[in-house]
């Protein structure tokens, strides 16, 4: 898997994600899928044009807040998630004195084996934390 980050949004970015910003059966899992400024997007390619997953992440002072996982229904359950938000953490995130991210009930196991834990809930989604 080829992981590259996306902190400006060109032309490059747009031609790779347009796709799943319009993609009604995509919008259907991730709702709130939005970029905004200062927003930087992990993508996860197969090759050099077949997308694996993506992750996206903001930060505020010394917190970041994940949105936006997402893996093609192709690539599910294979690994691939766990290597894009590991190389997330460890690379990106990794001098960040708190994590945040909002997950739906199946993936709460998944976040609770990476030292994240539930902050609260609300609706279909658990808000979980990380801290050092």
């Amino acid at each position: 898997m080829i992981i590259v980050s996306y902190k400006e949004k060109n032309q490059d970015f747009w031609s790779i994600m347009g796709y799943y910003f319009a993609n009604k059966q995509i919008r259907k899992e991730l709702p709130y899928i939005i970029d905004e400024n200062g927003k930087i997007w992990v993508i996860g390619f197969q090759n050099s044009k077949e997308i694996i997953g993506f992750l996206s992440y903001k930060i505020l002072k010394e917190t970041a807040m994940i949105t936006n996982c997402y893996v093609n229904s192709h690539f599910r359950k294979k690994g691939y998630f766990k290597k894009l938000i590991s190389y997330t953490l460890n690379n990106k995130l990794k001098d960040k004195t708190k994590i945040k991210l909002a997950v739906k009930h199946e993936y709460y196991d998944f976040f609770l084996k990476l030292g994240f834990c539930i902050s609260y809930r609300k609706g279909n989604y658990i808000f979980m934390v990380k801290e050092k």
